[in-house]
């Protein structure tokens, strides 16, 4: 495939640079020589990579992964794409759901308006990958630290929102050019993020052998997400929208794989905005009935909802006064309890 733009070779170079040999990257063009394109022309892509998955892993690779540093233009009537600005769209939305569903997770960029991913496709689709961007900064006495890229009062361009799952290194990435075969080219943007979560993902697959232990996306997920280090301490002003953090390689390969435990997990248990975030693993997946009671014992809410595992859900509780509440979470025949406090 022949790259006379430069975005698919950088993107592609990041996830050939991080990982093995045996990682082998299959490369769909989507998108012309400007940059642009039409939706279908994503959706057609995700459709052929469905359609060759068992001629593939008949060679004996694990198909599991899609990157997608991909998005479609806000202003659009016309379902032209762009690889930095998006809108809503059921058709690419779908076609993510669909590979989803036949075991390949997409890996996708959050967007770069500075915006909330709520009405960014396909990053707020909900059993994609979503990934944000952080930045190098140097702060007196901690070091270089990864900051959030998002705020445009500091030309920053990320995306935000319950919807991203994780951050990183997004700014100033340097990577495979294409003025020749050993140039370079250096790009900042959430799709030079995306990759770096994508090579992650492929170095657990390569390690744990997820088709061999039975592993779904869901599982993969949840290696990444128990691995991943938390940046909100350093970025409070988007704290509970930058996912689970940076992604950690050395952590996601040297974490133990097990037959999980049903887990509930908050993300903070002390709630400041009214949004109470948790995620599941995928025994507790599905229809569940979620209760909160009060420091008394009270019951101040009873909901029922679809929750997906590895995905981050969010409990409306700005109408609670402050104080302390038990969330009960009963799903699957099981019951899971975590407390948290309300300011």
């Amino acid at each position: 495939v022949q790259d006379y733009n430069g975005h698919g070779s950088h993107v592609s170079g990041t996830i050939a640079e991080g990982t093995l040999s045996n990682v082998k990257i299959l490369p769909l063009k989507v998108l012309m020589q400007n940059g642009k394109g039409k939706v279908s022309f994503i959706v057609n892509a995700i459709n052929y990579a469905m359609s060759i998955k068992t001629q593939i892993e008949n060679q004996g690779y694990d198909f599991k992964i899609m990157n997608m540093s991909i998005g479609i233009d806000y202003s659009s009537s016309t379902n032209s794409v762009s690889s930095n600005a998006y809108t809503v769209n059921d058709s690419l939305s779908g076609a993510v759901e669909e590979a989803y569903r036949k075991g390949i997770i997409s890996v996708v960029s959050a967007g770069n308006d500075c915006a909330n991913t709520a009405t960014a496709v396909p990053a707020n689709v909900d059993c994609a990958i979503t990934v944000s961007a952080l930045k190098k900064v140097f702060s007196w006495g901690e070091g270089y630290l990864l900051s959030f890229d998002g705020n445009p009062n500091n030309k920053g361009y990320s995306n935000y929102g319950e919807h991203v799952d994780f951050a990183a290194p997004g700014t100033s990435i340097t990577s495979a050019g294409i003025t020749s075969s050993t140039s370079t080219a250096t790009m900042s943007g959430t799709s030079m993020a995306c990759p770096m979560v994508s090579g992650v993902a492929a170095l657990v697959i390569q390690k744990y052998g997820l088709s061999e232990r039975e592993f779904t996306p869901d599982r993969l997920k949840e290696i990444l997400f128990k691995s991943a280090y938390d940046v909100d301490a350093y970025n409070l002003k988007y704290a509970g929208q930058l996912g689970y953090g940076c992604v950690d390689a050395a952590a996601a390969l040297n974490i133990e794989v097990t037959d999980e435990t049903p887990t509930l997990t908050l993300k903070n248990n002390k709630v400041s905005d009214g949004s109470l975030l948790f995620w599941v693993n995928y025994q507790l997946a599905g229809n569940a009935r979620i209760i909160i009671y009060n420091s008394t014992g009270g019951k101040v809410l009873d909901a029922k909802r679809g929750v997906m595992a590895m995905s981050m859900t969010t409990i409306d509780v700005s109408k609670l006064a402050a104080g302390y509440y038990t969330m009960e979470y009963q799903c699957n025949g099981h019951t899971m309890k975590q407390n948290f406090i309300k300011y």
